[in-house]
Order: structure tokens, then C-alpha cells, then sequence
């Protein structure tokens, strides 16, 4: 924990390769928390994260990159949130980020991102959510939630 609040990415690697699911949520919640003051922390966490390919995010990390996007609604932004929020293996929170990023897309706050490219990125990041997630009662809301925004999205990209 204490390496964590140094913000050295070893220790959330360490805690991961441990097993123990409870430890790395622990971990990883300290780098959280020190992200939460620093915008740079954040992106660099998101980045530890999104490189290793192994590593997990979890809800409350997905939950302060989709308040984020608030700010920018950057293309990178939105795809951060998406991915974030599909590593979490929150399928409530995934649906949580889509919603949203489509919500700031209908409003036209996220003008350098297309229809087709909104909906491919959200189609895409379904699948980095664990099976069981996808499988779940939440996953069920989600696939109904991804329907919605399939129609929508699908349809914005013909009109255009």
C-alpha cells in the first residue's frame, strides 16, 4: 500500500500476480485515490492498465473516467471511459460509460467522433468484459442497453 501511494506500478503488478483478487482491488484502490487529485496520475494509471494486458480495472476507477469525460469529450477520452469500463467487469458500469458516451455524442459534444466509429468502439469493448459479467443479470440489461444504442447509432450513421 505504500508503494501504491508512491504510485509504483510494480506494486499493482506484485498484488495482481498474487492472486489474491481482494489485495489488488486494495492496491488498486490506493492508486485511485491518489489519481483523484492528479489528472497526469490518472492517465498514467489508465495507461498501466490498458498496456499490460492482464491487468483489471474496477467500478471506481470506471466511475471517475466516465465523470471525466464530463470535462472532455474527447474521442480519447470516451474510449479511456469505454475501456476502463469494460475492464472493470461491472457490466452495470459499462452500461453506465455507453449510455453516456452516447448521451454527450447526441448532444454534440464529442464532435470528432462519428456514428459508425462510436458504435464500433462500444461493440468492441462488449468483449473485453469477462464472460461472467456478460452473462449476468446486469449483462442481460447491458445487451438490451447495447440494442438501443445499436438502433440509434446506426441510424445517425446512415442520416450522415
Amino acid at each position: 500500500m505504500e508503494r501504491a501511494a508512491r504510485l509504483d506500478f510494480a506494486a499493482l503488478d506484485e498484488a495482481h500476480a498474487s492472486g489474491d483478487r481482494d489485495l489488488y482491488n486494495a492496491v488498486l484502490n490506493e492508486f485511485v485515490r491518489q489519481a483523484e487529485t492528479s489528472h497526469e496520475s490518472r492517465s498514467l494509471l489508465v495507461t498501466h492498465i490498458s498496456e499490460s494486458k492482464q491487468l483489471r480495472s474496477n467500478a471506481r476507477l470506471a466511475r471517475a473516467l466516465i465523470e471525466q469525460v464530463k470535462q472532455s469529450a474527447s474521442r480519447r477520452a470516451i474510449a479511456d471511459a469505454l475501456h476502463v469500463s469494460a475492464l472493470s467487469d461491472d457490466a452495470a458500469v459499462y452500461e453506465q460509460a455507453v449510455e453516456h458516451a452516447v448521451e454527450l455524442w447526441q448532444a454534440g459534444e464529442a464532435t470528432n467522433l462519428k456514428a459508425e466509429d462510436l458504435l464500433a468502439l462500444i461493440e468492441s469493448q462488449y468483449w473485453v468484459l469477462a464472460p461472467e459479467a456478460r452473462r449476468s443479470g446486469a449483462g442481460f440489461a447491458l445487451r438490451q442497453a447495447l440494442e438501443r444504442c445499436r438502433r440509434q447509432l446506426a441510424g445517425r450513421a446512415r442520416a450522415q
